[in-house]
């Protein structure tokens, strides 16, 4: 790599950690702005059924350290395996999912803080986040070589090199839909609904690429 590339990639690998550090900190900061009792769980009418301590939310800032040396450790093990470019889409990856998970803190953690907001607000936010992310996806996926690591992984698409390309770059095009349709929902659905239609999505949007593996892999072994 070059010097620039180098160093964009130090700093991404800096990114990486900081977001899993921040997520601690801004944690901590979030906790001293609520009181000492906060609602932790809300039914689908938006009602409190359950109460606890504020503490409790410092497991949420587990999760963003754990994924943050997660694809810290995979983005290194592809470095020393001499795939730059795969090395580069788990680094970008990881980067964006600790964001959406920082966001998401904050998001949760705020419910405690205002009121005015509930979980069916909890639940619109996570349907975007989750529309982000799988955009997110849809821009990375064409980028990625076959790996056992990182993209739509199946028999078929790990078959040869072809199938793989063709299988990620059309697969990039139901994540961006699907991505599309959350952030829709996230506006236009509440409560149950929304719960629904994040799972209903997330799964066809699986269900359609790993058919579309196949197909690929029919198509190129005639």
């Amino acid at each position: 790599l070059g010097g620039r590339k180098m160093k964009r990639r130090r700093i991404m690998y800096f990114l990486l950690l900081f977001f899993g550090i921040a997520s601690i900190f801004v944690t901590l900061f979030l906790i001293t702005l609520m009181p000492d009792e906060v609602p932790m769980h809300y039914n689908m009418s938006g009602q409190v059924d359950r109460y606890g301590s504020k503490f409790e939310n410092l497991f949420l800032s587990i999760f963003p350290i754990a994924i943050s040396l997660l694809f810290f450790f995979l983005a290194k093990s592809e470095k020393k395996r001499g795939s730059s470019k795969n090395e580069r889409v788990l680094l970008i990856a990881g980067n964006g999912v600790e964001l959406l998970l920082l966001c998401f803190i904050i998001l949760d953690m705020s419910k405690s803080i205002s009121q005015a907001m509930n979980e069916s607000t909890l639940v619109k936010g996570l349907s975007m986040l989750m529309g982000l992310v799988f955009c997110f996806m849809a821009f990375l996926l064409p980028q990625a070589e076959r790996n056992s690591v990182f993209g739509i992984r199946t028999r078929w698409s790990l078959s040869d090199d072809l199938v793989w390309a063709e299988s990620q770059k059309k697969s990039s095009f139901v994540f961006a839909i699907s991505g599309l349709l959350l952030v829709i929902f996230s506006y236009v659905l509440k409560g149950f609904f929304c719960v629904v239609c994040i799972f209903a999505v997330s799964i066809l949007a699986c269900a359609i690429v790993t058919i579309i593996t196949y197909a690929v892999w029919r198509k190129n072994k005639k």
